[in-house]
């Protein structure tokens, strides 16, 4: 028999899935945060996703918790990732968390595609092997490690309470003040050029990069593989999570416009696509008192070329 407790986050979970999403933003913080914490039970829960079923350990990540109040995280991202796929593509996803993508990808690409899920964090890994099990399409192939400039080991900050901010640096592990960062994990570390070269994976299609601040680091261990056309990158963009890993965010952008990509923003209240330095140039100025403010802003890009 359900629990009053059980029953009142049930029906939270209802009452959020219809509120418009502006409503839903609104009152995030004023309400909804705190009934969530106090409702949520410490079990994992099974919610319907486009790759099949997802399990979901209830904790304060952002993603955990939207797919299980609203049952969707980020959906006008997630609407252009699933646009750019077609039967039979290859697809990198890189920062995989627990399978969000990689399983919608899965659908997506049918079991003539192929889809490598990377991710470094063991608690993540555990949830995302159950969740690429039991998806439907392409066989997922989890890849337990870090993807960066360098093969080896890395050191990743690690958030107890929000697996989805762990980040290479201190600094972005503990952006949300939830709960510092332990010490950090020393976990296996990889390039995607080298990755290519040694499990003679296919060149991926398409590329979805949420990798906390990590991105450049990213790219410069794939210059092989950005040569490859046509490629599309969906990344994420956050400059303070950029600098702390010793990226300036205009640096981001004019590498990419630099190797042939054009950068379309993604929710970020424009359409004008990015195509040359002076553009990210204005771009970044545009949106500049924002960044300066709010540690956590951030928005997402489809690079194409």
């Amino acid at each position: 028999m359900m629990t009053a407790k059980a029953l009142a986050f049930s029906t939270l979970r209802g009452a959020c899935k219809v509120l418009p999403g502006s409503v839903y933003r609104r009152l995030h913080a004023r309400g909804i945060d705190p009934m969530y914490r106090a409702l949520r039970s410490d079990h994992s829960y099974s919610i319907r996703h486009a790759g099949g079923r997802l399990w979901l350990p209830a904790t304060d990540s952002s993603l955990n918790r939207d797919l299980l109040l609203r049952g969707s995280y980020e959906p006008d991202a997630v609407a252009a990732f699933l646009a750019a796929l077609e039967p039979g593509m290859t697809v990198f996803d890189l920062g995989a968390n627990i399978g969000y993508y990689s399983t919608a990808a899965a659908a997506a690409v049918g079991p003539a595609g192929q889809v490598y899920a990377f991710e470094p964090d063991p608690r993540n890994v555990e949830v995302l092997r159950r969740n690429c099990a039991q998806a439907h399409g392409a066989p997922i192939n989890v890849i337990a490690a870090a993807v960066g400039e360098r093969e080896g080991t890395s050191s990743l900050f690690v958030n107890p309470a929000d697996s989805s901010i762990n980040s290479l640096a201190r600094a972005n592990a503990d952006v949300l003040g939830i709960q510092h960062a332990a010490s950090p994990l020393t976990v296996p570390a990889l390039t995607l050029d080298t990755f290519v070269r040694q499990e003679g994976s296919r060149q991926p299609d398409v590329i979805k990069m949420d990798v906390q601040g990590a991105e450049m680091l990213v790219l410069t261990g794939a210059d092989e593989m950005l040569s490859r056309r046509p490629l599309k990158i969906f990344l994420e963009f956050w400059p303070f999570g950029l600098q702390q890993l010793g990226t300036q965010p205009i640096e981001l952008l004019e590498f990419l416009i630099g190797k042939g990509f054009t950068l379309q923003p993604l929710g970020a209240g424009e359409e004008v696509p990015l195509t040359t330095p002076a553009a990210a140039a204005s771009f970044v100025q545009r949106w500049n008192p924002r960044m300066a403010h709010a540690r956590t802003w951030h928005t997402n890009f489809l690079a194409f070329n």
